[in-house]
């Protein structure tokens, strides 16, 4: 391939090209020993998931750190309950709230326990929902009684419509004969 009148291949007609020679002899004795060793595969990278991670001081420690902030979560997951989610008489209850247009709506979800040896007859459970303001003062409440059914493995809801839109947070105190328990949540804007 010429480049010009007096060139081949980018070179000009008496010049020599350029050769690389390369030396297969005594050289790597005077090369550092860290290289040598890279150069002859002596010290080559670990390889497999596990291996990289534990591989030098630096890996290790980013290793256990993540390692104990995965179980921090866990922990933390496990242990820190739900304000929303609560169980009465063996009903899981779960409180939500939402804010449309100049209304907030409050349902309340319940479903059999997990582990409720019990699955005939019904629950008569009383419910009283309240709302309240920035300031923590009831702005609205409404109050109900309803039937359980122990026996059904579907999901039970209480509905309700308040005409308050300024309530920040509701809450609920849910009774079945003796055991009552409130659970509380905010109210989402939407």
């Amino acid at each position: 391939m010429a480049f010009g009148d007096n060139q081949i291949d980018g070179y000009t007609e008496g010049e020599e090209p350029l050769v690389f020679h390369y030396q297969k002899g005594d050289f790597r004795q005077y090369e550092p020993e860290k290289y040598r060793n890279i150069a002859t595969g002596e010290d080559a990278p670990a390889r497999g998931f596990f291996k990289v991670l534990v591989a030098s001081k630096g890996n290790r420690m980013l290793f256990i750190t993540m390692m104990m902030c995965f179980v921090l979560m866990l922990v933390m997951s496990i242990f820190s309950a739900r304000s929303n989610v609560d169980t009465v008489g063996g009903v899981t209850c779960e409180l939500m709230a939402f804010s449309f247009q100049d209304n907030v709506y409050a349902s309340l979800k319940m479903k059999k326990f997990r582990n409720e040896q019990s699955s005939d007859g019904y629950r008569n459970l009383s419910v009283a929902f309240s709302l309240f303001d920035e300031g923590g003062n009831i702005v609205a409440e409404y109050e109900t009684v309803c039937s359980f059914d122990m026996a059904s493995k579907e999901e039970q809801f209480i509905r309700t419509t308040f005409t308050d839109y300024e309530a920040r947070s509701a809450s609920c105190i849910i009774t079945c004969n003796d055991d009552s328990r409130t659970i509380k949540c905010s109210v989402e804007h939407r």
